[in-house]
């Protein structure tokens, strides 16, 4: 029995293998197909569309390569690069052919943005881990960040998308350097996708054990420091991750504990005859008209995607993610979307705008109790406090109302605590004042004291030494004795 189905999994992986291998054939039906489109202000998954693509690998081993990034970076023309070295079978010399890109994904070139939503194969690349186990490999395609469409959410929301499902999420960087806004951003976006996870599986103990590995792909470098290609990638990570600022430190330790594994690849330039595209002619251009070092770059980078050794499989649980794992991720993202149960983000400007708001915060409040503690170290009559309360109170609450940038609920909830926190000084600074005024009273009794001590004692002077008491007591016996 056990030859029988040794014999039934040997024909099936030769059927696949004959099915890939027929050219034309699989190469004219491999195309992208769209699973997340932008209605309205929000993203929605195409969840009847994922689900057809995925229904014949909901029991196999799924991964899924997903670049994310700035929009006309690029992206669509890489996925369109990797679709013809898999589709190739992944030749040495698939860089010389002279063959026309292929177009899975469409894209032009220009300054407008192409890709909306979220795009992938609507057929997998089957291929071979180390294990010798078959999985189903998609390539993906998110819709560029921060084009003028999209607002700071709908950024975050494909990208929470991108990671859940991805078993490889490709940072997509065109400016040829790994600059300190990339990295402020793509913490922002980590920092709302664990949230989102959080909020989906309240009893997720660990939301970033969902997140896939993560690479930086560099385009456009030209520096001389390091070499194209994953080596001098690593090398230019390493360099990149060290940071002297606390803030920059900080959102580094977050990138590096938010993703299992942190890579990154540099890529040159791919020639004029890329960049000088127009729209219309992308699809004319051959491999003969990008420069090779680009193309040995992408071969590199192929490689440490989709060698038997290096192919990743989303991991859930310990476990290896299946096409009905992937739904299931997808569908409760969709609820959460659809029920407005993601939270809010805002730009690295906004955000930098609420951070100075809350130290402004801080030093309304710092001034209101300087300002109630100018009135000097005396007892002030409780009436003149409260008088002088109100009037630091009420300055303090309108420097808020001129320099607030919270969203409304945000800011009644701080301006409530603000409040709560001005009252909590003016509690004190009462308690120090009845304080003073025992201390004062005090003060007046211990001088009452002395002057008592030194009237008894200036009386004694006169009284021949004897105490006030002792001389009254004489008179009254002396004038007892007059009357008898």
């Amino acid at each position: 029995m056990s030859n029988f189905f040794s014999s039934v999994a040997s024909n099936l992986r030769a059927a696949k293998k004959r099915y890939w291998d027929a050219d034309p054939g699989v190469n004219s039906e491999v195309k992208s197909e769209s699973i997340v489109t932008m209605n309205g202000d929000k993203p929605q998954v195409k969840l009847e569309a994922l689900g057809k693509i995925l229904q014949k690998y909901e029991d196999q081993p799924v991964a899924i390569i997903s670049v994310f990034g700035d929009f006309r970076g690029g992206k669509s023309f890489l996925l369109n690069l990797l679709c013809q070295y898999l589709m190739q079978k992944q030749p040495k010399d698939w860089i010389k052919k002279k063959e026309e890109l292929v177009k899975v994904f469409n894209w032009r070139a220009g300054t407008k943005s192409h890709t909306t939503g979220i795009d992938i194969t609507n057929k997998p690349f089957m291929l071979e881990n180390d294990k010798g186990e078959e999985i189903a490999v998609f390539l993906m395609d998110t819709q560029g960040s921060f084009d003028k469409k999209m607002s700071a959410g709908e950024c975050s929301l494909i990208f929470a998308l991108s990671i859940l499902i991805s078993s490889v999420q490709i940072y997509n960087l065109p400016s040829g350097l790994i600059r300190e806004s990339d990295l402020q951003q793509l913490g922002l976006f980590l920092k709302h996708a664990n949230t989102t996870v959080k909020n989906k599986d309240s009893n997720a103990s660990k939301s970033s054990s969902l997140f896939p590995p993560l690479m930086f792909l560099v385009r456009n470098y030209q520096m001389p420091d390091y070499d194209c290609g994953s080596k001098g990638g690593m090398e230019y990570l390493e360099e990149v991750m060290k940071a002297d600022q606390d803030e920059n430190k900080d959102v580094r330790k977050k990138i590096k504990e938010g993703f299992p594994d942190v890579q990154c690849h540099l890529l040159p330039d791919p020639g004029n005859k890329v960049k000088n595209q127009k729209g219309s002619d992308t699809s004319q251009l051959r491999l003969t008209d990008i420069d090779e070092g680009f193309l040995v770059g992408v071969d590199d980078l192929a490689k440490c995607l989709f060698s038997q050794d290096s192919l990743v499989v989303k991991q859930l649980n310990g476990k290896a993610c299946t096409g009905k794992v992937l739904m299931q991720l997808a569908g409760g993202l969709d609820n959460m979307i659809k029920n407005d149960q993601t939270p809010k983000v805002h730009t690295l400007l906004k955000v930098n705008e609420i951070v100075e708001f809350y130290k402004k915060i801080g030093e309304f409040e710092k001034e209101y109790v300087a300002t109630m503690n100018s009135m000097g170290e005396k007892y002030i009559d409780p009436k003149i406090l409260k008088t002088f309360h109100d009037e630091c109170f009420q300055k303090a609450m309108q420097q808020y109302e001129e320099h607030d940038v919270f969203e409304p609920d945000e800011s009644l909830k701080q301006c409530e605590e603000l409040k709560r926190r001005l009252n909590g000084s003016y509690a004190i600074i009462k308690q120090d004042n009845e304080a003073r005024k025992v201390r004062e009273q005090n003060k007046i009794m211990d001088k009452v004291g002395v002057a008592g001590n030194v009237y008894f004692k200036e009386m004694e002077k006169f009284a021949g030494g004897q105490h006030l008491e002792d001389v009254i007591t004489a008179k009254a016996e002396a004038e007892e004795k007059a009357k008898s």
